[in-house]
């Protein structure tokens, strides 16, 4: 969905989206997202039908990296 104060199309459709984890619904099993730009927002994707979720980070230049494989934290 569009912000309503864009001039962009309502909808974006794509295979390959990079977007800004928003928050996550356990009771639907859905994410929602938003891009850099705040142009859309993704509310309620299910997480079943995904092929695959791939972690990247940005640095401040706006480079898109790969997280390969990180530590895993634990909580206390």
């Amino acid at each position: 969905m569009a912000n309503k104060d864009s001039t962009l199309p309502a909808n974006k459709y794509g295979n390959e989206l990079l977007l800004y984890y928003g928050g996550a619904d356990i009771s639907t099993a859905s994410i929602n997202g938003i891009t850099h730009d705040n142009s859309y927002k993704f509310k309620s994707c299910g997480i079943k039908s995904l092929v695959n979720i791939e972690k990247f980070t940005v640095d401040p230049l706006g480079n898109v990296n790969k997280v390969n494989k990180e530590k895993r934290m634990y909580f206390n």
